[in-house]
């Protein structure tokens, strides 16, 4: 049966229907056949129809595709080897490929077949534009249910093939775009069909383009003149690159102006008529922008001005052109709270003139400085100008400080009447600073008139004047000498503010007199005889002001020739008053006058020197500005005439006690620079030979006067005493001359000056009034008897032990002279030693100290903290090693054993700059300080210096042998600690909790060779050690270290470069 159909179908061609019928029966039945591959190619072979467009027989072998869709037409090409869907639309589709081995025809396929030589011209879409139309609907259709690859490779495909349909012909997809891009009317754009969204889509997928090229575009924005603005920001506003182009747009030179010509957007304003009156240049816009619409929000983004910058408006308001001044004023005017408050500042636009003013009765603009005053001869602001403007411009009511310090200087007021009425308005409108007018100061303005004179007020500077006067009576020094001047309380206000003074001051004074004395002292008494005690009034002035006033201002007082010397008229034996009376007198300099300090030198050597005035508030000023006193320049040769050998008065010994005994409390009111150095009287309780009190029959003292203040050629005296002092050579015997009569006045003058180095009056007195006053009146009278004396007593120890050690030092000189003939160096090195120790911690101590016995009990707890006693001092050094080996924390008792200031400490702190822990509060520890082993660094956290680490590894080697010294080897404990602070390189050390803290910046700053900063720094160690036991600076203290160092310093001489250096191997062990 297959066979006949096979047969008849190898007759004749099928007729369309007869194929249709054919294929139906093969899709139905297929799966009924056994043999249905063979029996589906005979068939394939045997069977041929019309097929196509054009029609042309074809037989179903060359069939491979059928289409699956309804959108493509009968005249609508399909590829050769594509059934048309007229024979395959009743089919089961499901069953077509199985069934038939047909693939469907993809829109791939029939693109290829479009742009194929096969296909005919009509069908031919690089040549049919209408077709090609056909095309894009049919894809637009489709394009949506297409799998992306499919896509992919149709628009891969038509790339290359000009076959879009534009108002220029076919072009690429690439070539062609949408009417929207076509902003200059020159671009190919598609002819397709847009109504439907799809065909866009369609279309831009095969690359066609709603924008060109933005630099492309910007290129033609610059060349072309077809683009209106309008059609320019609509572009933008519809591509999307716009945000990312910002800058380049506004880099660009392609926006119409109202005026011609293209700008940048940075250059046009948008066209609000307010800003359009500005004859600037505005964006040719046709209509209006509405604040806050899509065209408003952009144009912002674009960079368009929306209103002048401040500085532009000002420059407008200045224009030539009177409409357009006016109009920039307005605008200025109308926006200023909302547009130019914050950023107006007057003096940025102090020299471009831009407010309406008014000069000689004509309009014009001024700047903001010159439009103020009017009395003056400045501009006014025109009366138009509402005052909110003018306060919101804050243009001045008066001058700025400028302008008046110039016309000052160029137009100061001639007359009272002008000075007070600018005076008056500076004063209430406050213009000048502290500065300005400091500045007016020193200009001439203020006009003074002359009493009875005819010519006109001469001008003076306002720092020469003085306010009012009448204070003052007509007669008043102050009223000659100086200028005062009232021109009404307000300008005095003024005045006031430009240094003139209600009242002259020491310094006002000062300068006057020193200009010219002679002229001063003339008018203290105009008329007549010059009036000295209103000359000395003055003075006493100066003397209250003195330590006010600047050094220049010193220096000049004591250079000039200002000071009242005089000589006491009448025979110096008579009852002469000590005011000066009649006395002649001179002005000269301070170093010319000597102070009388003693009333019998007075009295004898007042006719030959010039003698300042006996003012206690006189002499201090004199004694400021250089003069001396007389005491101080007479030599004196005493002549008494003894008494036997065997004899004496009765009360020389009783004088002699009363001195000894009574003397420290005199004294110890007195600071170390009144003291005359070295201090004899130390010596005169332990050593009776060194302080004798000798009776004689007679006494007279031969004073000769130095001849340099000696204004006679006679400067030698005879005077008679009760008493007077004499000294060896060496000064070490002191000797008082006593008549059996003799007066304690006379004694306590010969003791004044003998320990002295200046004296009053009333220190004589008091000397006298303590020595002849019993020591229990004295107690009772609030003298600290027993405490004075324990404290002299410590003195003279700490003396004793300093000539102790200055004779061991001469020794050691001597010694390494004679046995090096000055040819080695250990004089310099031990100079060095001992310079060190009295300069820096030996003041008070001897290298072998004698520790006297009963300074105090033994240490016991806090409330004898710090006591040493000679009998416990061997076992107070072994308590100090054991606690500082053990390094234990310290007890609560023993919290104030360091050398830290107590509120108790009272006199006992002495010399604690070198050695406080309060100096160096703030450390940290420094983690990696380099090779110092286990000797911990600390750094004060102010110090901006880096450690020096060239000094800390040699401070580190010297710190760790000199441990080992002391037996505190510094390898097994942490004992010893190095600070760096640079900040006091005067602190050496510190005790802390019995941690001995040393300060590397000192060392630095020493930086002696090796030798000595053993020799230094074994001291130091030394000192800090002490302070475990003894809180103070004090005597114990200093006991307690000089034990410590006299201890340990054997071992001292053993390491090896303090060995070399003392030559210790001459029999030193």
């Amino acid at each position: 049966m297959l066979a006949d159909v096979v047969g008849e179908l190898q007759g004749r061609t099928l007729q369309d229907d007869e194929m249709v019928g054919l294929l139906r029966w093969w899709v139905d039945t297929y799966e009924t056949i056994s043999d249905r591959e063979k029996t589906l190619c005979e068939l394939k072979e045997a069977a041929k129809s019309y097929i196509g467009n054009p029609k042309r027989e074809i037989p179903l072998t060359n069939i491979f595709k059928f289409v699956d869709s309804n959108i493509f037409q009968s005249d609508d090409a399909l590829p050769p080897d594509t059934i048309p869907l007229s024979f395959t639309r009743t089919l089961d589709r499901a069953k077509i490929t199985p069934a038939l081995s047909w693939e469907p025809m993809t829109v791939v396929d029939w693109l290829r077949h479009l742009i194929s030589p096969q296909v005919d011209s009509a069908h031919d879409i690089r040549k049919n534009a209408g077709y090609s139309n056909r095309v894009v609907i049919i894809l637009a259709n489709i394009w949506t249910v297409l799998p992306e690859a499919l896509k992919s490779e149709a628009q891969e495909v038509m790339k290359d093939v000009a076959w879009i349909p534009t108002n220029k012909g076919l072009q690429r997809g690439s070539e062609a775009y949408f009417q929207e891009a076509d902003v200059f009317r020159d671009l190919p754009v598609i002819t397709a069909d847009l109504f439907d969204p799809q065909v866009a889509t369609v279309l831009a997928e095969f690359g066609v383009r709603k924008q060109l090229d933005f630099n492309e575009l910007l290129d033609k924005a610059e060349q072309s003149h077809t683009w209106s603005a309008v059609e320019m920001i609509n572009y933008f506003i519809s591509d999307p690159r716009t945000e990312g182009m910002l800058g380049e747009i506004r880099g660009r030179a392609i926006f119409p102006c109202d005026k011609g010509g293209k700008y940048y957007s940075t250059e046009l304003y948008l066209p609000h008529p307010d800003v359009q009156k500005l004859n600037v240049l505005v964006l040719n816009w046709p209509h209006r922008i509405d604040r806050g619409s899509e065209h408003d929000r952009w144009l912002t983004k674009l960079g368009f001005l929306r209103y002048p910058p401040l500085q532009d408006l000002i420059r407008i308001a200045g224009s030539p052109d009177a409409d357009v001044r006016r109009a920039a004023f307005k605008y200025l005017s109308d926006k200023f709270d909302e547009l130019y408050d914050i950023n107006y500042q007057p003096t940025n636009y102090k020299d471009m003139p831009f407010i309406p003013a008014i000069k000689d009765g004509k309009g014009c603009v001024g700047t903001h400085e010159e439009v103020s005053w009017a009395k003056m001869g400045f501009q006014i602001v025109c009366s138009s100008v509402e005052r909110k403007i003018t306060e919101r411009l804050r243009i001045r009511d008066a001058p700025s400080a400028e302008q008046v310090i110039e016309v000052f200087k160029e137009r100061p007021p001639k007359d009272f009447s002008t000075a007070t009425e600018w005076f008056t308005f500076l004063a209430t409108k406050q213009v000048l600073s502290p500065g300005d007018l400091q500045q007016i100061a020193y200009i001439p303005i203020v006009p003074v008139e002359e009493p009875a004179s005819q010519d006109s007020p001469r001008l003076v500077p306002p720092m020469a004047c003085f306010l009012g006067g009448s204070q003052y009576p007509e007669e008043h020094l102050h009223r000659r000498i100086f200028t005062f001047v009232d021109f009404g309380e307000r300008a005095n206000k003024f005045l006031e503010a430009c240094r003139v003074k209600t009242k002259p001051h020491c310094s006002d004074i000062v300068n006057v007199l020193i200009k010219d004395p002679l002229d001063f002292l003339k008018k203290t008494n105009p008329g007549g005889k010059e009036d000295l005690e209103k000359y000395l009034k003055e003075l006493r002035a100066i003397a209250v002001g003195y330590e006010g006033l600047s050094e220049e201002d010193k220096k000049k007082v004591s250079e000039a020739p200002i000071f009242v010397g005089y000589h006491i008229s009448g025979s110096p034996d008579s009852n002469q008053s000590t005011t000066l009376g009649n006395d002649e007198f001179q002005l000269v300099k301070a170093s010319k006058v000597l102070i009388a300090d003693d009333l019998e030198n007075r009295r004898i050597f007042g006719q030959l020197v010039w003698l300042a005035p006996q003012d206690e508030l006189l002499e201090k000023l004199y004694e400021s500005a250089g003069a001396e006193y007389l005491s101080s320049h007479i030599e004196y040769t005493v002549k008494p005439r003894e008494l036997g050998k065997k004899h004496n008065w009765a009360r020389c010994g009783k004088v002699r006690e009363a001195i000894v005994e009574k003397l420290p409390i005199f004294l110890h009111e007195f600071d170390e620079q009144r003291l005359k150095k070295p201090p004899l009287h130390h010596s005169w309780e332990q050593q009776s030979s060194s302080f004798l009190v000798k009776g004689c029959r007679d006494l007279i003292v031969e004073k000769r006067l130095d001849r340099n203040y000696c204004v006679t050629p006679e400067p030698r005296k005879d005077d008679r005493v009760s008493a007077e002092i004499t000294t060896d050579a060496d000064s070490s015997v002191v000797t008082l001359w006593l008549k059996e009569q003799g007066d304690m006045y006379d004694v306590a003058v010969a003791l004044c000056r003998l320990l002295l180095k200046t004296y009053k009056r009333h220190d004589v007195i008091s000397l006298m009034a303590i020595l002849d006053t019993d020591k229990e009146i004295l107690r009772r009278r609030g003298y600290d008897v027993d405490r004075i004396g324990n404290l002299h007593k410590a003195a003279v120890l700490a003396e004793k032990k300093k000539k102790e050690e200055e004779r061991e030092d001469k020794f050691l000189r001597k010694q390494s002279k004679q046995r090096h003939h000055g040819g080695h160096g250990n004089v310099r090195f031990w100079s060095g030693v001992f310079g060190f120790l009295r300069s820096g911690l030996w003041p008070r101590l001897g290298s072998r100290p004698r520790l006297e016995p009963g300074l105090g009990p033994k240490l016991t707890g806090s409330e004898n903290a710090g006591t040493v006693t000679v009998n416990g001092i061997d076992d107070l050094i072994n308590e100090i090693i054991k606690e500082l080996k053990e390094k234990g924390e310290a007890t609560s008792e023993e919290q104030e054993i360091r050398n830290r200031e107590h509120s108790d400490a009272g006199n006992k702190l002495k010399d604690v700059e070198y050695c406080a822990e309060l100096k160096s509060t703030d450390l940290e520890l420094v983690v990696d300080a380099g090779a110092t082993g286990f000797t911990r660094v600390w750094k004060q956290k102010t110090a901006k210096k880096d450690i020096p680490r060239e000094y800390l590894e040699d401070f580190a080697d010297i710190i760790h042998d000199l441990s080992r010294v002391f037996g505190l080897d510094n390898a097994n404990n942490t004992l010893f600690n190095i600070f760096w602070h640079p900040d006091d390189e005067d602190l050496m050390g510190f005790n802390r909790n019995r941690l001995i803290f040393l300060n590397l910046a000192h060392y630095a700053k020493k930086d002696v060779p090796l030798d000595m900063a053993y020799i230094e720094w074994y001291y130091i160690i030394a000192h800090e050690m002490a302070h475990s036991k003894t809180p103070f600076h004090d005597e114990h203290h200093e006991l307690l270290f000089a034990a410590l160092s006299s201890h340990y310093l054997p071992k001292l001489h053993k390491v090896p470069e303090v060995f070399n250096a003392l030559e210790c191997g001459m029999g030193c062990s």
